[in-house]
């Protein structure tokens, strides 16, 4: 045997067990499933809480046009979490900065099922504010808050062989990112 033939078969010795090795790999920490997020608006409501100044004209009479009322204002999203992968996505989580907005709360979205190839989830999300205004100037339920258009929601979620990955949501521009390395919220 000359050493061309030898090379040659040490060569496709090495293929034939480095292209197995990398594909078992490949499937078992780098392909995973996809999540997205699609919030849509459900209702909104804006209920007035009190008088927080009263506005007394000179014959002693509270004008309710000119006090300034505290406003309860919630709206309602509906969130559908769809896994839109082939890929079997087990234990999700939802997680947004809470520092940011404390004002949210979300429901629950069943740690423990799992979410086969094109399954989805409904999540009813709330984000509620109280303003303190004019009556003619508080904010109508109808307009999404300013606020709630930079919110940023991680979802996290694994595979079968036990591999994390990740889908950052940006309310902003309505944008689903995958991610294998947990992104900033």
């Amino acid at each position: 045997m000359t050493s061309q033939q030898l090379l040659l078969t040490i060569l496709g010795l090495f293929l034939a067990v480095c292209i197995p090795i990398f594909i078992y790999y490949r499937k078992k920490y780098f392909v995973g499933g996809f999540l997205t997020v699609e919030l849509r608006f459900s209702n909104g409501i804006g209920e007035p809480m009190g008088v927080v100044k009263e506005f007394i004209d000179e014959d002693g009479y509270n004008v309710r046009d000119k006090s300034i009322v505290r406003y309860h204002l919630t709206w309602r999203y509906e969130m559908t979490v769809t896994n839109n992968s082939d890929q079997l996505v087990l234990f999700p989580k939802i997680s947004y900065n809470v520092e940011v907005f404390p004002n949210i709360t979300m429901g629950e979205i069943q740690e423990l099922k799992p979410i086969a190839s094109g399954e989805s989830r409904e999540v009813e999300l709330v984000f509620f504010e109280v303003s303190d205004t004019l009556p003619d100037q508080r904010k109508r339920t109808s307009e999404t808050p300013v606020d709630f258009t930079v919110l940023k929601l991680l979802l996290e979620y694994y595979n079968a062989h036990d591999a994390k990955f990740y889908t950052l949501y940006d309310n902003a521009d309505k944008s689903n990112k995958s991610y294998k390395i947990r992104p900033e919220l």
